[in-house]
């Protein structure tokens, strides 16, 4: 039990003599609030939502549904579908809700299905004017109502790629399989015989291989630059990956940072844990081959399964 509380004693000095360096306390701040970013704003919209429980229920009219365009931070469009309803209260009173999408048709269509419909509304009962709609009071009114951002994307077609841009994801879905495939067992091998280095011609090899397949993402995204659909689609890939690729690649995220974090560390560390990590620097670079393999593979597979998409959608009518 000693060993264990040296180790963590260590680490957390470590981390406390990091953090009182500005750079890298701004740096550790931004991460940390954007991985619960998220989760913050679920706990605000729960709170929301069990005050306004308690409020008034009272039936209102969607009368006026509409779409405008927007830009996030990162400077991409999305699309804000809101619907005003009116009630009294006992004038005439009047409320807005509001939902991002991020194509434009889907917007159109899920504003479409509830103009003219009847809904519940929670009103303030100190202020008449005050009142809100949650995503629950929707439930039921369609059937066809949208829950989430994914879902639309899901169910409006993607764009159909030219021929071309569907051949060249193909090859680099293959040159990425194989090389993820090479990477995966040149890193069993390295750990296997202790750090042994594999021959230059076959990291050589690796390279062009992946350089290959980055070159096919660019080029794929230059012969899309004029369609808005198409540039969507790509921007949007990851929602056509396949699962067990998201959480491989998120996981091999954690993992690299980790071990970067580590070695910025590596000084304040015990002897133990900085024998470890050179031991481990050897397969550090089969380890990032099977990363950025992973990365292109994943961008090309999910290509190719939108695009069987399309041609399911096609044949369905």
């Amino acid at each position: 039990m000693q060993v264990p509380t040296q180790h963590a004693h260590h680490l957390l000095n470590a981390v406390f003599d990091l953090l009182k360096r500005p750079d890298y306390l701004f740096l550790f701040i931004v991460t940390v609030g954007g991985m619960f970013a998220p989760w913050i704003r679920k706990w605000r919209k729960q709170a929301k939502a069990r005050t306004v429980g308690e409020w008034l229920t009272v039936t209102a009219s969607i009368d006026v549904v509409s779409v405008s365009e927007h830009l996030n931070s990162d400077g991409k469009k999305f699309y804000l579908a809101a619907l005003t309803y009116f009630y009294r209260r006992p004038d005439l009173q009047m409320g807005e809700y509001k939902r991002e999408f991020p194509l434009k048709t889907a917007a159109q269509q899920w504003v479409k299905q509830f103009k003219g419909l009847q809904v519940m509304v929670h009103v303030n009962p100190k202020d008449p004017a005050d009142s809100f709609l949650l995503d629950s009071d929707l439930d039921g009114l369609d059937a066809h109502l949208t829950p989430s951002v994914e879902v639309p994307v899901r169910l409006d077609s993607p764009a159909i790629l030219p021929h071309s841009s569907r051949f060249l994801c193909a090859i680099g879905e293959q040159l990425s399989i194989a090389g993820l495939a090479a990477s995966a067992a040149l890193l069993a091998v390295s750990i296997a015989t202790g750090g042994r280095k594999c021959p230059h011609w076959l990291l050589w090899t690796g390279g062009a291989m992946l350089v290959i397949a980055f070159l096919i993402m660019i080029v794929v995204q230059f012969k899309s630059r004029g369609d808005e659909s198409a540039k969507h689609l790509l921007h949007n890939y990851k929602l056509y990956a396949p699962a067990w690729m998201r959480w491989s690649l998120k996981l091999s995220v954690v993992a690299y940072f980790l071990l970067y974090f580590l070695h910025l560390l590596s000084a304040d560390l015990s002897l133990t844990v900085q024998l470890w990590m050179k031991g481990i620097e050897p397969h550090l670079p089969y380890f990032i081959g099977c990363w950025l393999f992973l990365a292109t593979a994943s961008f090309h597979t999910a290509i190719l399964r939108s695009q069987e998409q399309v041609q399911l959608s096609v044949i369905s009518t």
